[in-house]
């Protein structure tokens, strides 16, 4: 419900974005993200002027 009120996250846009790189579920075993995979990931979905 909050996303859907908020115009910074598309969340049907964000899964297929996912998807199309591999991704198919949550995998609780993998290591979390470091500092530089954190930075790529909030780059890849920045909009532009925020």
């Amino acid at each position: 419900a909050i996303l859907k009120r908020s115009n910074w996250v598309d969340p049907v846009e964000r899964r297929n974005a996912y998807t199309a790189q591999g991704w198919s579920k949550f995998d609780d075993t993998l290591d979390p993200y470091g500092p530089e995979q954190i930075a790529q990931e909030r780059n890849r979905y920045r909009q532009p002027g925020v």
